[in-house]
C-alpha cells in the first residue's frame, strides 16, 4: 500500500528534546481552521526506526481529523541519540516528551491526545501513560500478551536458532 500524500503546508518537519537529546519528526495536521483537534503520537515496533516507515498510517490518521506526529528513535534518521543503548525506559521518555510536544501544538486538543503503538510501541505505551498523567488514550497494535522480559527471551532464542546455535545452547543462553 502507498500512502495517499497529504496536501502541500499540512506537514511540517518538528524537532524537540527527550532528556537532552534532540528527536526529529513530522506533525500532520488536518485542515486548518475550525476546532482543536485530538492527537495521536505513533510509536514503532522493534525493526522499524524511521517515521517515514508510518507515514501510511500517519496520513490516514490526519485524514480522519487527528494531528499526528510519527518521530525517527533516537539514533535514526534525524534524531539524534544512541538506539543500542535505549532501553525501554528511555524509549518510553522519548515517546512521553513526544506527547507532551504534540499537546502544545497549536490546534490541538491537550486534553484528547494519545499514543497508538505497534508492537515494541504497544509495550512503551503504558509506560508512556505513566510518565504523562494526561495521555488520553492508548492503542496497542499487536502488543504481546506476555511481560516485556520474556518476550525478549523468546525473540533472542529466535534470533539464535535462525543464526544456526545449536538448540542445547539457545536454551543455556535464553
Amino acid at each position: 500500500l502507498r500512502p495517499v500524500e497529504v496536501p502541500a503546508g499540512q506537514t511540517r518537519e518538528v524537532a524537540f528534546t527527550s532528556g537532552d537529546t534532540r528527536l526529529a519528526g513530522t506533525l500532520y495536521v488536518p485542515s486548518p481552521g475550525g476546532p482543536a483537534r485530538a492527537g495521536i503520537v505513533l510509536l514503532q515496533g522493534s525493526s522499524t526506526n524511521l517515521r517515514d516507515e508510518y507515514r501510511f498510517y500517519a496520513d490516514h490518521f490526519a485524514r480522519a481529523g487527528l494531528a499526528v506526529l510519527t518521530f525517527d528513535k533516537r539514533g535514526h534518521g534525524g534524531s539524534l541519540g544512541d538506539y543500542a543503548l535505549a532501553t525501554y525506559g528511555v524509549l518510553a521518555s522519548d515517546a512521553a516528551a513526544a506527547v507532551e510536544f504534540l499537546r502544545a501544538q497549536p490546534g490541538v486538543d491537550a486534553g484528547r491526545v494519545g499514543v497508538w503503538g505497534l508492537s515494541q510501541g504497544g509495550f512503551i505505551a503504558p509506560l508512556v501513560a505513566a510518565r504523562c498523567p494526561a495521555l488520553r488514550f492508548i492503542v496497542a497494535v499487536s502488543a504481546p500478551g506476555v511481560p516485556i522480559g520474556e518476550c525478549a527471551t523468546y525473540q533472542d532464542s529466535v534470533r539464535l536458532v535462525s543464526a544456526g546455535f545449536d538448540p542445547a545452547d539457545v536454551q543455556r543462553a535464553v
